[in-house]
This record gives structure tokens, sequence and C-alpha cells, in this order.
């Protein structure tokens, strides 16, 4: 989606959720995307938060302005049709932690309207 974004000019935490879909990779695949290990994602985060700096979201991706990156679990569960990754930047102030279990919500809301969407473009 096309949206106006808003250049961050705070440090932040950058969490990334990896989300498998149900869609096989190629046509002559026989099977869909496999689960892989999580460190598997890393360097797709790279790209990701080099993309987002590119894209003038945040200064630079240098401590100042990114200050931990965290890569979760891809799902488990192959509900949507389409592979991606959820990105979710929070604010870093002073001593406080990404709250992961927060974040866990707003990417399973997220997911919820992605499902309501492929629906909808049946």
């Amino acid at each position: 989606k096309d949206q106006n974004i808003k250049k961050i000019n705070e440090p932040v935490f950058i969490s990334y959720f990896p989300i498998l879909g149900s869609e096989k990779q190629k046509e002559t695949d026989k099977m869909i995307k496999k689960s892989y290990d999580v460190d598997n994602y890393i360097y797709c985060c790279k790209c990701i938060t080099d993309a987002l700096k590119n894209k003038d979201i945040f200064e630079d991706d240098c401590n100042k302005y990114v200050k931990s990156i965290f890569v979760n679990e891809s799902n488990i569960e192959r509900k949507l049709k389409s592979t991606g990754m959820i990105v979710i930047l929070e604010k870093f102030t002073g001593n406080n932690y990404p709250d992961l279990k927060k974040q866990e919500k707003i990417k399973d809301l997220f997911l919820k309207d992605l499902l309501k969407e492929e629906q909808n473009d049946k």
C-alpha cells in the first residue's frame, strides 16, 4: 500500500516477522515454501533496513538511529496465500526495550487484515 510515511528522526528498534504463505515457490514445485531457520532471514532483514534508509524513513541505519533489530520466527500456519515480511518500527526512549508481546499482537492484527483483503480479492 502507498502511504504517506513521515521520516523518523529518533532512534528505533526494528522487528521483523517473516510470513510464509501457502503459494508454491514456482509452478513446477510440488511443495509450498518451507519454514526456514530464523538466521536464514538475516540478510533479507538487512536489505529491508537498507531500503528503509534509502527511502528516507530514517536518517541512517547506524547505531545512533537503529538501536536493535529483532528477527522473529516465521509463522507456522499457512492461512495467508502470499509470502512477505512484517516490519515494525518502535521508538527508542531511553531505557525501554521493545514489547515483543505487543508487537506480536500488532502482527496478528495486520495478518488478519491481509487475510480479509485476500478474501475480498477473490
